[in-house]
């Protein structure tokens, strides 16, 4: 009598599961990186809002001689991808636009730069989730 021994192909239940146990490694530990990076590169939407906003004053500066003239067109509100919203404090000689994540936008979950600022002098700061400054990582 003879016995044919059969090849068996594929993996087995154990090569499978050690497979998906590395892969939800790397994905625990890339996923937490990728969702800062995204964070770090949508703070660039506010730059961009606080500069225009800022252009728009001095534009209004030159031409009328006073930040609040009526003559100034209105200004923007919010950022052009619509991750912040945009906030101006302003008199006749100085303002002040800041810029904070947009209720219900991803970038609400930003601890590091919650408020962005930018002055008529050129001054930017920033602060955290516990109001600390965080210019430095932020600008």
């Amino acid at each position: 009598m003879t016995i044919y021994k059969t090849k068996t192909h594929g993996f087995t239940l154990i090569e499978l599961m050690i497979a998906v146990a590395i892969v939800a490694l790397l994905a625990s530990i890339a996923l937490p990186s990728y969702n800062a990076h995204t964070e770090k590169t949508r703070r660039a939407d506010c730059k961009v809002a606080l500069s225009t906003v800022a252009q728009q004053l001095e534009r209004c500066m030159t031409l009328y001689g006073d930040y609040t003239s009526a003559n100034c067109p209105a200004l923007i509100t919010g950022s052009d991808e619509g991750y912040y919203d945009v906030a101006v404090v302003r008199t006749a000689t100085t303002f002040t636009a800041s810029c904070a994540a947009a209720a219900g936008s991803p970038q609400a979950n930003d601890d590091i730069c919650v408020t962005m600022t930018l002055a008529n002098t050129g001054a930017r700061t920033a602060t955290d989730s516990s109001a600390t400054d965080s210019t430095a990582e932020c600008w």
